[in-house]
This record gives C-alpha cells, structure tokens and sequence, in this order.
C-alpha cells in the first residue's frame, strides 16, 4: 500500500515518479501500521483516528518531500509589465500557429513584441536584442576566419542578422517548427531579409537530431530556449555538448545564451561544470541585463586583439555591432566576467549534468521549487577577473588604461541596475549619480546612456504624477539630451508639453519620436489626442487612424477615432460610430468608457429615429494625453 502510494503522487502530478517516493510512502503506512497494532486492543474510535493521522501524514509529508515540479513557467504571458511605475501595458496577439507540438504566437504592445509558446515566454526585442547581437558578434569577432556558422534557435532573428554582418559564407539555422520562423519574421524587415539571404540554410526538426547530422563549423551558436524547460535541459547535457564539440574545426567556438535568472545557484555552477567537463577553456560573458554567454573554445587559446579590431574596421559590422550597443572593441571587452580558471574553481564541486542524472531537468526543477534562481552576473563581476590577461597583440600605449575605464564604466553601470531596483523611492537620485560617474569613464556606451535616460524619464513621469512640473520637466527634457535616439523619451515629454498646453511643442517632439519609431501605435496615438485637444480635428483623425491600422486592438485608438469624426460632421453619423465602437467592445468587454459611449449612442439614434433633438452631450469629449504614457 505504501509503495502504491508513493508510486501514485508521481502519476497525479503531486511530485516526481521516484524510487525515494515509494520508500517515503511505504514508511509513513509502515509506522501508520504498527502504531495501529501498538494499540489493538484500544477502542475503534482511537484506532480510525491513528489511521487518518497516519494518511494525513504520508499526504503531507509527501507532498512536502517530493514537491511539484516548476509549474509557474507554464502560465501564460498574459501583458507586459513595465514593474515600475504600476502601469499595465496589454499587448494585443498580432500572430498565432499551431505547430506539431506547440502552439506559437506573437504579442505586441507598441514596438514591444514578445513570442511565446504554449504561452511561455521565448523571445522578444527591446534589451534582449542586444544580447543577441553579442551572442553572434562575441565569437564572430573573435574567430580569425568564420566562415562556416551553425545557429541553434532562431528567436528574435537578430542572431541571425547579426551572424550575416560578418564574412560567413554558410549559416545554418535550426528551428524546432516553421511556427517559430513566421512568428520571428514578425520582429522586423530585417529578419525577413536574413532568412532570405542565400547564406542561410534553414532546418527544421529536433535540434538534437539535426545537429548530430550537421557538417563542421567555426561558430556554433546556441539560443534554443527563452526559458529553462525541458529542451534547454536536454542541449545542455555532456552527451549534447560533446557532439557539439565533434562538430567544431580547429579553432571552432561554441557560444550558449542563457536568460536572465534562469538556473538556481546550485544549477548554474552544474551547466559551468559540464561544460568545462568538455571544452579546454570556458568563459562567461554578459549580455545585457542579467542575460550571460558562455563561451567555449575547442582548444586553449587568449583572444587575439588584432582579429577583434580587424572584425570592427569592416563597417557592415561596425554598423551591425552599434545596434547591439557594443560601437568599438573596447564596450565588447568590457562585458566580460570571469576566466576558465575561475569556471573550474566556481564548479569544482558541482554535479555534471548528463542524460541518465537530469541534473538540470526534474532535479533543477524540484530546487526551483525550494530556492531562488539567481542573477550570476553581479557576484561573478566581482571576482574581478582581469580580460586583458586573456588578450594579445594588444597596442602598446594607452590601450590597457582605456580599457580599465570601459570594465570600471560597466560595473557602474551594473551597480546603478542594482540601486535602481532596491531604490526605496523613486525619486531616489542615487542610482543617476552611478549612472553619469559611468557616462564620464566610456561615453561612447550606448547600453549606460540608454540607462541613464531610461531612469531620468521614468523619474520625470514620476515627478508629473505628483504635480511637480517644474521637476518633471526639467528630468524628462535631460533624458533626452542625454539620449537622443531615446524614442519613448520623446513621447514622455511630448505627453507631458501637452499637459501643461505646451501643444506645438508637445507635437513637434511626438512626432520626432514617431519617426524613430513609424509602427508604434502609442506614439500615433498620443499625436492625435495631442491636435484633439487643440480642437485640430482633422490633423487628429488621421493619427487615430494610423494608430488603428497599427494595432487593430488599440481601444483608445477606436473611441477617439469616433469623437473626432463625430465632432466633424455637421450631421454625424452615428450608426458608423455605433458600428465602429461595438466592434471594439469585443476586445474590451469590461471597457467602462467604450460602454458608456455605445450606451450614448445608442440612445441619440433612438432619439433621432423619434424626431427629437439629439443630446448635446453626444458624443462624449474626454479623451486626454495623460492617457497614453509612453513609459
């Protein structure tokens, strides 16, 4: 009875199918039995009682035992979050397929674009775009000659693109469902035209199976999975990395992206043991954010500085690398954290991951459940590891001070991120003094001047919802100076010139933001609220439109599009408005303000059909810019 039960708690979902599961359930019934028989000769009420206490026992300590594998992972991603100011941002799904095992889509809020699979998060843009880019750009960079490159996942495509910027003359792609390519050319125009370039060859199938029949390369690129599952777990295995290792030339490089926060302590220093079980020399690189590259050589060798600058002197990659926020040589080397000596001392006690032990599968699972995973990149940065050590041929004058300052402007940068999310309150400026001490070592970092007007707008925001206009404008109006490619900077001040009817102003700086940005919808948006208010109906109507062409689902969008048509016709047509505004009403049933509108509307029509007078207050006036913070 006891094995039975312990066996059934894997078979119901209460905890792993285990061998400890049976021996834990046969125990407790074992103890249930004879402290039964201990009392036999007691009365049947006591002897029922010690029997349930024993079955609330076994459930219990069972359940507590053996707990249930990591289940948060597969609630759906159901809207973006800014988690800093308390706005919710919905996202609206602009692509949906079902593959052979997994149902993939595309959400989108603004530029902002997630895909997920059976409601996971896989891949997105923004942040995670950079991280892409180094992926690629790391060990391209490196590598004397990469003319053979092998991409495990597509993603976000920008590792693709960005692999295309160099002198490849192959690269092979692996995706595990044709859903996962057409919802990456979603991401951009870009990635369309990577995957049409005659470079690439496209597979699609079981990564494990594809790779094991592969050719040889110079790069092999990993990003299989957004989050840690099933399928991270199993390319991530000896067996996996080996083959992997098999299919590099002489030189080869092998570069694996992992997510921010992905892997408990314990599984961090089990994926860096594995690896360095395989590969002569691993290395551990950041990406943007908590994101980290591991980076593996086929044979033992420092990084040849040269071969880094040559890379940089071809302006397609120049260009390429820019986009990722790594401009120069300098802001690539600064991402580094720690040396394959330190990968060894780090890991010297952990457990190899291999197919037959799932040390990063059920039993990763079952200490997610129990403990925190964990961001490496800070306490591995502050192990200090030196990367000009692991260079050569490095120029003779000047060149080691400068890039002290870029390692010193990255740890500020990585100490303001820190400050930033355990700031007390918002308006706290300890973190933008980080920041500019940052900006003074390297102000060629792109990635510290994003953060820096990222934080002095949302201080800005911060400062207007509490009425401090002077503050507010005075932050919004430095974000922008300090980044002038900050689009959603622009929009911030934009929004805010029109709440203090600065209208022109406000416009000429919405629609500033507009052009770096053409697709976003908030941007439209907020253009058109901005001559509403103004009373320029026809400069607005066609920004509303545009904002609805953008985002089908963009409610505020529709109920602005129908007060401003309506407000222009001498005689309105309010059945259009009607039909217009119940059409919206499905994607936001619970919309208060779009009810009230149909309500309205409904009752002029009804008004008119009885040849009375139609109520002045028909339609409704109260759209506002305060309604559409770009932030």
């Amino acid at each position: 009875l006891g094995a039975l039960a312990g066996a059934s708690f894997g078979r119901f979902g209460l905890g792993p199918l285990s061998l400890q599961g049976t021996i834990v359930g046969a125990g407790f019934v074992v103890i249930a039995f004879a402290t039964v028989a201990a009392v036999a000769g007691a009365q049947r009420r006591v002897v029922g009682a010690l029997v349930a206490a024993g079955g609330v026992a076994l459930a219990g300590a069972s359940a507590y035992l053996l707990p249930p594998p990591e289940v948060r992972n597969l609630l759906p991603d159901q809207h973006f979050g800014t988690g800093r100011n308390g706005i919710t941002l919905r996202g609206w799904v602009m692509f949906e397929a079902d593959g052979a095992n997994e149902s993939v889509a595309v959400s989108r809020r603004g530029t902002a674009r997630r895909l997920l699979a059976n409601g996971r998060l896989e891949a997105m843009n923004g942040l995670a775009t950079r991280s892409s880019g180094i992926l690629s750009h790391l060990p391209l960079a490196i590598h004397a000659s990469p003319e053979r490159v092998l991409l495990i996942g597509l993603g976000n495509g920008v590792a693709l693109t960005s692999a295309l910027a160099h002198s490849t003359e192959r690269v092979d792609c692996v995706a595990r469902g044709s859903a996962f390519v057409e919802g990456a050319t979603t991401f951009g125009a870009a990635v369309r035209e990577g995957l049409d370039d005659g470079r690439v060859h496209l597979a699609i199938g079981d990564p494990e199976d594809l790779v094991n029949r592969a050719g040889r390369y110079d790069v092999i690129l990993n990003q299989m999975a957004g989050v840690w599952g099933e399928l991270a777990s199993r390319l991530s295995t000896r067996e996996f990395l080996e083959m992997v290792r098999d299919h590099l030339d002489d030189g080869g490089l092998y570069c694996q992206w992992l997510s921010g926060s992905a892997l408990t302590k314990t599984g961090f220093q089990s994926l860096l043991a594995t690896l360095a079980s395989v590969f002569p020399q691993v290395e551990v690189w950041a990406g943007h954010g908590s994101s980290v590259l591991l980076l593996a050589k086929e044979s033992p060798a420092p990084h040849d500085f040269g071969v880094i600058l040559d890379a940089y002197r071809t302006p397609r990659i120049q260009a390429s690398a820019a986009d990722a926020w790594i401009p120069e040589p300098l802001s690539l080397l600064s991402y580094f954290l720690v040396s394959d000596e330190a990968v060894r001392r780090i890991s010297s006690r952990a457990t190899i991951h291999t197919r037959n032990n799932e040390q990063l599968g059920r039993l990763e699972a079952a200490r997610r459940y129990r403990e925190p995973t964990v961001n490496p990149v800070p306490g591995l940065s502050a192990l200090g590891d030196d990367v000009f050590a692991r260079l050569v041929n490095t120029p003779a004058i000047g060149f080691e001070a400068a890039l002290v300052n870029a390692v010193q402007a990255r740890a500020f940068e990585r100490a303001g991120l820190l400050r930033d999310a355990e700031r007390e309150s918002p308006l706290d400026r300890s973190a933008v003094e980080i920041y500019e001490n940052a900006l003074q070592l390297n102000p060629r970092d792109r990635a510290i001047r994003r953060r820096l007007a990222d934080l002095r707008s949302r201080m800005g925001i911060e400062f207007l919802n509490r009425a401090s206009i002077l503050a507010a404008h005075d932050n919004l109006r430095q974000a922008v100076e300090i980044d002038s490619t900050f689009a959603e900077g622009f929009a911030n001040l934009g929004r805010h010139l029109a709440m203090t009817d600065e209208h022109d102003f406000a416009a000429a700086v919405t629609e500033h933001a507009i052009e770096m940005e053409p697709d976003n919808d908030l941007f439209a948006l907020l253009l058109a609220q901005i001559w509403k208010r103004r009373v320029y109906y026809d400069k607005a109507l066609p920004w509303y439109e545009k904002a609805m062409d953008l985002n089908p689902r963009n409610v505020d969008a529709a109920i602005g599009y129908v007060d401003t048509r309506l407000s222009m016709e001498a005689n309105p047509d309010l059945e259009h408005g009607l039909e217009v505004s119940r059409r919206y009403l499905e994607f936001e049933p619970e919309n208060e303000d779009l009810r009230s509108r149909i309500m309205k509307l409904e009752l002029a029509i009804s008004r008119r059909e009885a040849g009375l007078e139609l109520d002045p207050d028909v339609p409704p006036d109260t759209d506002a810019p305060e309604d559409s913070a770009a932030s």
